[in-house]
């Protein structure tokens, strides 16, 4: 049985481009890592060529913006962004929901 020591080691290794190859995407290399430590989630949303701007439109779509502070993230040197995972109340609860949302919901503050 593989150590996890080694399985994280060989996630992080994934965030490096091989030997003559370009780097993987930062957003699949990621997952592989969050999944590695035990983090999964079916919320998860592919922002639009992982823009910054695309990102500040969901938000306003969701009303959210108004919580958002630009000034506070650094926003302006952002280059890239996704949503790689959303873990709620619900996802950490001792006791599965028989109803099982997959969707990114913005308006869960405490997620």
């Amino acid at each position: 049985m593989p150590d996890l020591r080694d399985e994280i080691a060989a996630a992080l290794q994934g965030f490096l481009p091989a030997e003559d190859a370009a780097a993987p995407p930062l957003r699949d290399a990621a997952l592989r890592l969050l999944t590695t430590l035990g983090y999964r989630s079916d919320r998860t949303l592919e922002i639009e060529h992982s823009s910054p701007r695309a990102f500040m439109e969901l938000l306003e779509a969701y009303r959210r913006a108004d919580a958002f502070r630009p000034e506070k993230a650094l926003f302006s040197e952002w280059t890239s962004v996704d949503l790689l995972c959303q873990v709620t109340d619900a996802d950490l609860a001792d006791h599965p929901s028989l109803f099982k949302e997959t969707d990114v919901d913005p308006g869960l503050i405490r997620s």
